[in-house]
């Protein structure tokens, strides 16, 4: 593309960015936008209640099923819908639930809905991981603008001229899902993916991969540490029966277990846990108290577990601490390089500057 034509590209894309400063914005399981001083981000959740809450609120108003039909973790702080490929075509499970046919995470494009391949340095091609992929996510959507850390989710319909709170709007998308995401001329042709063409022109081809590649293992400890450190306090307040003798609910414990399992599956074997993953400790816990059931057997599997997660915590330090600075520095350092960017197009170099170079 002629040097001319990706300037004008380049402001083309921050003005069609900038027009989602105008857009009508809507509050879903996040705390952005449920009051004036209220924020959040999409990367690390305040804490595993939220995740827990959040992921049970998006189950039941999609009828998915996590882990098979949605993703979630403490890495991020909403469930993100699991696209199926078949024959080369996808559908968004969300496709099929009108009432949020308005989200954007209803309409995202296929790069962004699917986990995408990578050659690394020996050639090898490798898939993302599902985590990788939701940290690559939420970066793109915060910096598109469909997601505001204040204001919530952009109302992607409503982009569209289709009011969501209105009766006829409301017929409008049924109609459209019950004929099989077909037969209307406006809800045919939403596409969103133009906003994230245009964080292409602004911040370069693949930055959304390798700001997540930058960032990844910053938000996975960080994760750890939050899940690590808001269980261990519940169990630490009795909440769990762990501090004295009240009662305690065995299927909560056994699907707690599950949930920690999930969370910290990828960690690897720590020093403070006498070289053992704590993904198998959380197993055996797991074995344990579903064999024996007791009552006094899963109080001691409680305070095992709490005390497994004072492990993690020692092993991830002051990962939340240090999550704030580094994703400043690297929010800067990426508006820098927007600016280099535009700054090469608008002055290339001189021709003594390419023969020396």
């Amino acid at each position: 593309m002629p040097r001319d034509e990706k300037v004008e590209a380049f402001f083309a894309a921050t003005e069609l960015l900038g027009s989602l400063n105008d857009a009508v914005h809507r509050p879903f399981l996040t705390y952005a936008g449920t009051a004036p001083d209220a924020t959040e981000s999409l990367l690390v959740a305040a804490s595993i209640r939220d995740t827990v809450e959040r992921s049970e609120g998006f189950a039941a108003a999609t009828g998915l099923v996590p882990h098979e039909r949605f993703f979630t973790d403490p890495i991020v702080t909403v469930p993100v819908p699991i696209t199926v490929e078949d024959d080369e075509t996808f559908r968004n499970p969300l496709w099929r639930v009108p009432s949020l046919l308005w989200h954007p995470l209803a309409w995202l494009p296929y790069d962004q809905a699917t986990r995408a391949w990578v050659q690394v340095a020996d050639g090898e091609w490798v898939q993302e991981t599902e985590r990788e992929w939701a940290v690559r996510l939420a970066w793109e959507l915060t910096a598109t603008g469909l997601y505001d850390p204040v204001r919530g989710w952009v109302d992607v319909l409503a982009l569209h001229g289709i009011d969501i709170t209105s009766p006829e709007g409301q017929a409008r998308i049924s109609d459209w899902v019950a004929e099989g995401q077909s037969g209307d001329e406006v809800l045919d042709t939403v596409d969103i993916t133009p906003f994230f063409d245009a964080l292409d022109a602004v911040h370069g081809e693949g930055w959304g991969r390798q700001i997540m590649q930058d960032t990844f293992p910053i938000y996975q400890a960080a994760a750890w540490s939050v899940a690590a450190r808001t269980l261990a306090a519940e169990a630490e307040a009795g909440s769990l029966g762990a501090a004295g003798g009240g009662e305690v609910d065995r299927t909560q414990l056994m699907n707690l277990l599950s949930f920690a399992y999930s969370w910290f599956e990828l960690m690897p074997a720590l020093e403070e846990l006498d070289g053992i993953s704590p993904a198998q400790l959380i197993s055996d816990l797991a074995d344990s108290v579903e064999e024996s059931g007791r009552p006094e057997d899963v109080h001691l599997a409680i305070s095992a577990f709490w005390t497994l997660l004072q492990g993690i915590r020692e092993a991830v330090g002051d990962a939340e601490d240090q999550l704030e600075k580094a994703e400043a520095e690297r929010l800067e350092q990426l508006e820098f390089a927007a600016k280099s960017f535009l700054s090469a197009l608008e002055d290339p170099p001189s021709p003594s500057q390419n023969a020396a170079g």
